[in-house]
């Protein structure tokens, strides 16, 4: 202890006389550089520090850990089981083909597959989030015993490229919104679908398509009408909807009606009853109603392509027409049947006179004869 007291106190008292004498220009160059270094060191690593606060955290790893144990008939934890992890879809015992498991959640070095449980029976491992088989065997246990359908949830916190989440079936009750791309390789099955935006290179409809309109057109099919055209349904209200959707259009301030549209079909409008005199269907100055198929039967290229509409009279029908067209109104090719339809032009006094088949354009009158010189 006395050396170590002596040589402390001489190193003080060497440090102390250094500092008393006089300053010496070329003895303090070495002390003043050292202290510049020590300085600068210093700076640096305030600045690595600040660095560190401000940047953004590092993304959370994109593998998800497995851990269990493994039991004996007993119950009691099995020491030196082998575990081995197959992809979902193998097959056979020892099952095959593997997965690839990883040490870390970085999913950047592999890890041995299959592999022992510790002393206590606990095992882990790490794999991308999926589904996997695992088959266990070893002591005191019985031949193999195979657990299809393990399940290896996504962390849904991590923000890293490539930690997708897995699904099998999602059901949603609400609503899904996109801010960025979806990519679909599958089939996208939807009751209602309404992107803001939709540019596919090709779209292919298997089912019914409609567009509600007003441009190019309203179809009487597509909601919010949704009429049926089935020969059965009463679709009066649909048909009045798309009507009044069409005569209510106006482009850049201007009346401009977009067509009717009716697809193959037949569509039933019931007349009203009683003593009315009002139109059963609404109408406007400039409206086309446009249908499209064939009903019946007849022979090719005879018959133009016409939706029905078929009037049902119930039984107290009332005298007013199910539709008042006056000029100008077309309907092409669309047909009615049965009566009453009526039609007259504009300005006409005689009473409208009643058509029974397919409403058309006005037509056009014969020209004047004239007198041969």
């Amino acid at each position: 202890m006395t050396p170590n007291t002596t040589s402390h106190h001489a190193i003080t008292a060497t440090n102390q006389g250094c500092w008393n004498e006089p300053p010496n220009r070329l003895s303090l160059l070495p002390e003043s550089s050292a202290l510049l270094a020590w300085i600068v060191a210093f700076v640096a690593l305030i600045a690595l520090l600040v660095l560190a606060a401000v940047a953004p955290p590092a993304a959370h790893a994109q593998g998800s850990r497995k851990d269990d144990i493994v039991l004996g008939p007993t119950g009691h934890p099995v020491a030196g089981a082998t575990v081995t992890v197959c992809q979902s879809t193998a097959t056979g015992t020892p099952c095959s083909p593997l997965a690839t498991l990883y040490t870390d959640a970085t999913l950047t070095t592999t890890a041995p597959n299959p592999f022992q449980s510790d002393g206590i029976g606990n095992y882990h491992f790490y794999a991308p989030a999926g589904r996997y088989m695992i088959q266990i065997s070893g002591p005191s246990i019985s031949g193999t015993i195979t657990y299809p359908d393990v399940i290896l949830p996504a962390d849904l916190s991590s923000t890293a490229a490539g930690n997708n989440i897995f699904a099998y079936g999602l059901t949603l009750g609400g609503s899904l919104s996109v801010a960025g791309k979806t990519d679909i390789t599958g089939t996208l099955t939807a009751g209602s679908f309404n992107p803001g935006a939709l540019s596919p290179s090709t779209l292919a409809v298997t089912g019914d398509e409609c567009a509600a309109g007003p441009r190019p057109s309203v179809n009487v099919t597509c909601p919010p009408y949704s009429a049926k055209g089935d020969n059965s349904t009463d679709d009066t209200a649909a048909i009045t909807g798309a009507i009044n959707a069409a005569c209510s259009t106006t482009i850049g301030g201007v009346a401009n009606h977009p067509d009717v549209f009716f697809p193959p079909g037949v569509y039933h409008v019931a007349q009203t009853q009683g003593s009315s005199t009002t139109a059963d269907l609404p109408t406007c100055s400039g409206l086309h109603l446009v249908g499209a198929g064939f009903t019946g039967s007849g022979a090719q290229f005879i018959t133009g392509p016409q939706a029905e509409i078929a009037i049902q009279p119930g039984s107290s029908p009332s005298a007013a027409p199910v539709f008042y067209v006056p000029y100008p109104k077309t309907a092409s090719p669309l047909k009615i049947s049965p009566s009453p339809l009526t039609t007259r032009a504009s300005g006409s006094t005689p009473p409208p006179k009643s058509i029974s088949r397919t409403l058309a354009s006005p037509p056009v009158p014969p020209p004047t004869p004239t007198t041969p010189r």
